[in-house]
């Protein structure tokens, strides 16, 4: 299976949203598509598309706005039309890319998870449903919950916000709901450091 990781970066500094010379003088960003599924052969009944039996998530994109201490979430799934409002994502976010048994020893610095399901009306506590998420952040308590909340048909996405999300070193997001692969996407955007000068 074959997965593509791109990242993205996006100057800050020509929105203006970032001083000259800043640290972090980029929103970062990271972008990952994965293949179609497909079904094995089958010499009986024909089984439905593999992408209508088990949902599949088709793309991830994460922006990380230092300046502004939010992260936006955005996910696509296959044959998003025949699942409609349903999913369920969640992510980690860290200074560095882990693997599933490292990340059993370095807890990461953020957590956090969208799920959406169709909007209705309760008899009780009016309307439920919708895209819905809540974050993290290790060493403080309580969490931040997510907002603007869609789905258009194609793409759910959600954004965190918070003074305590700003100016953080994360440089890579690990995608923890897919198990044990938990497919990783660096963060683009950041500087690289300068080797020091060797003296004569």
């Amino acid at each position: 299976m074959r997965i593509r990781v791109v990242s993205i970066a996006v100057l800050a500094g020509s929105l203006g949203l970032l001083a000259p010379g800043s640290a972090s003088a980029t929103i970062h960003s990271g972008r990952i598509v994965f293949p179609e599924p497909h079904s094995p052969p089958s010499i009986g009944v024909p089984p439905p598309p593999a992408d209508q039996t088990k949902e599949s998530t088709r793309e991830v994109v994460i922006r990380y706005n230092a300046s502004a201490g939010s992260i936006s979430f955005r996910a696509e799934v296959w044959d998003a039309s025949f699942w409609g409002e349903k999913i369920y994502e969640s992510f980690e976010l860290g200074p560095k890319c882990l693997s599933y048994d490292e990340s059993i020893f370095h807890q990461p610095e953020l957590n956090a998870n969208m799920s959406a399901r169709p909007k209705e009306i309760g008899p009780i506590i009016g309307e439920v449903g919708g895209v819905k998420g809540e974050a993290t952040l290790r060493g403080y308590t309580g969490h931040v919950s997510g907002t603007g909340g869609t789905f258009n048909g194609r793409y759910f996405e959600i954004t965190f916000t918070s003074p305590a999300f700003r100016n953080r070193n994360w440089r890579c997001a690990m995608l923890t709901s897919f198990d044990f692969t938990q497919p990783r996407v660096p963060l683009s955007g950041w500087r690289k450091a300068k080797r020091p000068r060797r003296s004569r």
